[in-house]
């Protein structure tokens, strides 16, 4: 689906709708992460921490979408880079506060901070991430806030589904 709408929106303009023979686990809403990689490496990442479409197959879409093309780190995709991209999909599960580092695990946690009316997140799993410290000071990062700033703790578990997996 993720890719369907980028390469739709990329190629046309268009926006693809959900079909209407969408699984029931697509019906309901939900808050989603769409990470694009081009040869592993990252191209664009948008999401949401609560939804803002009212079923999961239009989040997906939507956020798919901006992932290719307003991801401020990155250009927007160009048609020719469509072959090389590939997809994942995280669907997030409540975020729940925590009160300390000692409470996350890169590996299954996500987080996020929040502060100074900023949040920054990072999802559960990132390569080269090895500590919950690393994990909230790039969140921090993230936010714009400065390393020693004081901040709210979240957590996050994830339903990941990756192109190929």
């Amino acid at each position: 689906m993720a890719r369907a709408a980028v390469t739709a929106f990329v190629e046309t303009g268009e926006i693809v709708t959900p079909s209407s023979i969408v699984p029931e686990s697509l019906r309901g809403p939900a808050p989603v992460f769409v990470t694009l990689r081009k040869l592993n490496d990252l191209r664009g990442c948008v999401g949401t921490t609560e939804p803002k479409w009212p079923t999961l197959a239009q989040e997906i879409i939507m956020n798919a979408i901006a992932a290719a093309t307003q991801d401020p780190r990155f250009p927007p995709v160009a048609r020719v880079e469509l072959d090389h991209l590939s997809y994942e999909v995280d669907i997030l599960m409540p975020l729940e506060p925590v009160a300390s580092e000692a409470d996350l695990s890169p590996e299954r946690y996500g987080v996020m901070v929040e502060a100074l009316g900023r949040r920054g997140l990072l999802l559960p799993a990132i390569e080269g991430i090895r500590s919950a410290m690393e994990q909230v000071a790039i969140a921090k990062r993230k936010a714009g806030l400065p390393p020693d700033a004081a901040v709210t703790l979240f957590r996050f578990e994830v339903e990941r589904f990756r192109e190929g997996s």
